[in-house]
């Protein structure tokens, strides 16, 4: 039986990990699916067709997207998922267990990725995020590395969120460009050119060396690196920014 819970996903236009996202989702009672485009495209088809609610919106500011779920949602509790995050049983039960009980404000889920096939145990791949909250009890914030800052009491679920948004390192690229060019959208000041030298380089040594990512293989060695990539990037074109 599906508990009181609305799930909310934002999706590109033309999603690949849409539908087994949504696959997973049968326990809860509600979703909503933010499409960046039209209803009839690829992703606004494959959340009808589930029987999911779609609502069209520019996912320029992903904490205004969030918000409007949580504007939108017909049930008090939202859990939100993006498309490449998948749920072990351990979370599902928790998740149901604490709706359920309805005794707290929110719950922090640890999300581990998996990188290349692999996943990873160190670095910065292994965080906890506040998913899933009662909606009166806060509101998203941030631009783009958006937060759900909640009032009342936060408990750490059990079970972990395995996130696979790197299948390969020329999809790490691709969403490097994307979120780096928002990133520059919201910036007020351009970035000095002695942080483009010392940013990525303390980049990888905190990730390889001081986060361990050195005991997770040759896929940790390479997650440094596009870690690195990414502060790189971001800095060289936060340097234009004012121009």
């Amino acid at each position: 039986m599906a508990v009181n819970l609305t799930v909310g996903i934002l999706a590109k236009a033309n999603d690949p990990d849409l539908f087994d996202c949504l696959s997973q989702l049968v326990f809860a009672a509600e979703v909503i699916v933010v499409v960046d485009g039209k209803k009839t495209d690829p992703s606004g088809l494959v959340a009808s067709q589930s029987g999911a609610k779609v609502i069209e919106q520019k996912l320029e500011s992903f904490a205004d997207s969030r918000n409007l779920i949580l504007t939108e949602a017909k049930y008090d509790w939202v859990l939100y998922l993006d498309t490449d995050e998948r749920l072990t049983p351990e979370l599902k039960k928790s998740i149901q267990e604490v709706v359920r009980n309805n005794q707290i404000n929110g719950g922090r889920i640890l999300r581990q990725d998996v990188f290349l096939g692999r996943q990873l145990r160190h670095g910065d791949s292994s965080i906890g995020l506040v998913r899933l909250g009662k909606k009166q009890a806060g509101k998203w914030v941030g631009r783009v590395h958006e937060v759900w800052e909640l009032s009342g009491e936060v408990i750490d679920l059990t079970g972990q969120l395995k996130h696979f948004a790197h299948k390969s390192v020329a999809s790490y690229l691709e969403k490097m460009e994307f979120y780096t060019d928002l990133e520059v959208k919201k910036a007020t000041r351009p970035s000095a050119w002695w942080q483009l030298l010392v940013y990525p380089v303390a980049k990888f040594i905190k990730v390889y060396f001081v986060q361990l990512g050195i005991l997770d293989g040759w896929p940790g060695l390479v997650f440094a690196s596009l870690n690195a990539r990414y502060s790189f990037v971001k800095r060289k074109k936060l340097l234009k920014v004012g121009e």
